[in-house]
């Protein structure tokens, strides 16, 4: 029902939490730098907001629906 993104991480491939239905609470441990794109190569792309992620409900909520069909990377 939960999970921990270390700040080690640097890149959550699409549909990583796909068919995770009982994922309620995702904790970012950096929140910061975070940006999505519909290409595993990009090097830039739209900003996703910290304070959304800080939020584990609603980080929780754009891994597996929001932004589930998006690269996401961290500068």
């Amino acid at each position: 029902k939960s999970i921990e993104i270390p700040a080690s991480v640097t890149t959550i491939g699409v549909q990583a939490f796909y068919d995770c239905s009982e994922l309620t609470s995702v904790k970012f441990n950096n929140t910061n730098g975070w940006w999505r794109s519909s290409s595993s190569t990009a090097t830039s792309g739209t900003t996703i907001s910290s304070s959304d992620l800080a939020n584990t409900s609603t980080a929780a909520t754009y891994l597996i629906d929001t932004y589930k069909s998006y690269y996401w990377k961290r500068s």
